[in-house]
């Protein structure tokens, strides 16, 4: 099995990006409606994902980011 880190991180006002981070990079990502079932999904599609690709997966929450203009 290969480490992984999940980060989530607020985007913006009421969105939220979940992504998978290996080796330095983002191997997975994927952005939600900050609602429940939108965070529930998205935890099913990570974890699907990850299972098929043969990673461990960790957590990290990150406060609101400012994406690069």
């Amino acid at each position: 099995m290969r480490p992984a880190t999940l980060q989530i991180v607020s985007t913006s006002p009421g969105c939220i990006s979940y992504r998978l981070i290996a080796a330095g990079r983002v191997v997975w990502s994927n952005r939600v409606h900050d609602r429940p079932e939108g965070h529930a999904g998205a935890r099913r599609r990570l974890a699907a994902w990850a299972a098929e690709h043969r990673y461990t997966v960790s957590e990290r929450k990150e406060g609101n980011t400012r994406r690069a203009s």
